[in-house]
C-alpha cells in the first residue's frame, strides 16, 4: 500500500523526472518522516520511474541513472539491499516487457552497484574473486553486502558445512566477474 506522501512525493517530481529543462530542476526535495515511515519507497518509486523511462526513450542508454549517497555504513548496506530488489523487479520487468509486448528497454540488464570503500567490500573483480575463495574459509570474515538475494530473499554467502569448511551459496565466479545468483 502506498501512504499518501509517497504518491505526493513521486507526483510533484514527475515533470522535472520527465523533463530536464524544467525549473524546478534547481530544486532539491527533501523528505523526512520518522524511522519506517515510508521515506525509501517514495524516492525508489520515482527512481524505478526515472529508469524505465530512460530505457523507453533510448533502450541502448544503460548509463548510471540514481545515485544514493547515506551517511552511516549499516544504513548504506541495508538500503542497498532494498535498492538491489527495486533493481531484479525493474529488470524483470524489462525482459517480461520485451515477450510479452515487443517493448524494447535493451539488451543490457538494470543493475546495481555499491561503492563503500575498500574497507567494507572488495572494489575490483580481483578482490572479489580473492574474497569468494576466502569464504570458504570459516576463519574468514564474509566481505560483501548481500546476505540475501534481493529477489527470492534466500541465504547468501558462508555456510558451515564443516569444521574447516564452508559451502558459499549464491556466489560464484564467471570468467574474471564474481556473480550472485
Amino acid at each position: 500500500e502506498w501512504r499518501p506522501f509517497q504518491i505526493a512525493f513521486i507526483l510533484m517530481n514527475l515533470s522535472s523526472t520527465i523533463n530536464r529543462t524544467d525549473p524546478l530542476n534547481e530544486n532539491v526535495e527533501l523528505i523526512w518522516f520518522p524511522t519506517g515511515g515510508g521515506k525509501t519507497e517514495a524516492y525508489l518509486g520515482l527512481a524505478a520511474f526515472a529508469i524505465i523511462l530512460r530505457r523507453l526513450q533510448n533502450s541502448d542508454d544503460a548509463g548510471t541513472q540514481v545515485l544514493m549517497r547515506y551517511t552511516l555504513r549499516l544504513l548504506t548496506s541495508q538500503q542497498f539491499q532494498r535498492a538491489s530488489g527495486l533493481a531484479c523487479a525493474l529488470d524483470h520487468i524489462r525482459l517480461r516487457e520485451k515477450e510479452r509486448r515487443g517493448v524494447d528497454m535493451g539488451d543490457t540488464p538494470i543493475s546495481i552497484g555499491l561503492w563503500v570503500g575498500g574497507a567494507n567490500t572488495p572494489n575490483t573483480n580481483k578482490l572479489a574473486a580473492t574474497a569468494l575463495n576466502e569464504a570458504t574459509d570459516p576463519r574468514k570474515s564474509y566481505q560483501f553486502v548481500l546476505q540475501r538475494c534481493p529477489w527470492c530473499g534466500a541465504q547468501m554467502g558462508p555456510v558451515k558445512v564443516g569444521a574447516n569448511r564452508n559451502l558459499v551459496k549464491g556466489i560464484r565466479k564467471r570468467g574474471s566477474d564474481v556473480i550472485f545468483h
